[in-house]
């Protein structure tokens, strides 16, 4: 029984418009899930019960800026996107492949109905001493995920 890798997944979003996001992502979290409680006195105790609501932070994600910034590009449009059309917007799965040793899919953690929230800054310095290829942090919104065996 091998041991999970945090270096071994890859980001698939269900959406062609979305292509160099999913290439050049380095980092994604599992966001935390958290589910209420309710309280219920009973002969002068307190006992705790599951609530009914489960709650998801949101998916955040780290990409590598393309040379051309094609996929900063594609973030902010989908983010404009989202602002500018009436109703849902433009939503789209995405899938969290977690790979085994061989790097051959081994859970599939899909987020249904994804959309952007967030873009993070990029900062440009003329004085650095080194060059450093430019991250940029993503956030995104869900209503759940679900998580199934490859």
């Amino acid at each position: 029984m091998n041991l999970l890798q945090q270096v071994n997944f890859k980001l698939t979003l269900q959406n062609p418009k979305y292509s160099n996001l999913e290439y050049f992502c380095v980092a994604v979290n599992l966001p935390v899930v958290t589910m209420g409680e309710v309280k219920q006195n009973y002969r002068n105790q307190q006992g705790y019960f599951p609530g009914d609501t489960i709650a998801y932070d949101a998916l955040r994600l780290k990409f590598m800026i393309s040379e051309d910034m094609m996929n900063y590009i594609e973030a902010y449009n989908w983010i404009r996107d989202n602002s500018i059309t009436p109703g849902p917007g433009v939503r789209s799965d995405a899938i969290l492949s977690i790979l085994t040793a061989k790097n051959t899919s081994n859970i599939e953690i899909r987020f249904h109905d994804a959309f952007p929230t967030s873009l993070g800054e990029l900062s440009f310095d003329v004085q650095a001493q080194t060059v450093q290829f430019q991250p940029c942090d993503l956030t995104l919104r869900f209503n759940y995920f679900t998580i199934a065996p490859k």
